[in-house]
């Protein structure tokens, strides 16, 4: 596969994290008691908007993810979910790389 420019890749995560906060705005009209949604989901919108800063050691374990054999990129996909649902449940990232690391360190098996 071709390798992506950091712009895509950044564009790309940032998307991922804004799609997981509208999830959640959803959890949160099913489940209102639940405050947790409407906060994980404002979490999730804050470190969209810290994307850009993002470093390209980063953004460049991202795109092995993005460029690789299938097993590799369902792996990362699985990764990606899970740690994207535990923001604002079981985590609590400080910005976007932090997230990233996560689900790079859980699709390597480190968690």
């Amino acid at each position: 596969m071709a390798t992506l420019s950091f712009d895509e890749i950044r564009q790309i995560f940032r998307d991922d994290l804004l799609d997981s906060a509208r999830w959640r705005r959803e959890k949160a009209k099913a489940y209102p008691d639940d405050f947790r949604n409407v906060e994980a989901a404002e979490m999730l919108e804050g470190l969209a908007q810290t994307v850009s800063e993002m470093s390209e050691d980063v953004l460049k374990e991202l795109d092995k993810r993005f460029s690789t054999d299938e097993d590799t990129a369902i792996a990362f996909i699985e990764a990606q979910s899970e740690v994207l649902r535990s923001i604002g449940f079981r985590a609590w990232p400080d910005d976007a790389e932090d997230v990233a690391r996560q689900i790079i360190d859980f699709a390597n098996g480190v968690f």
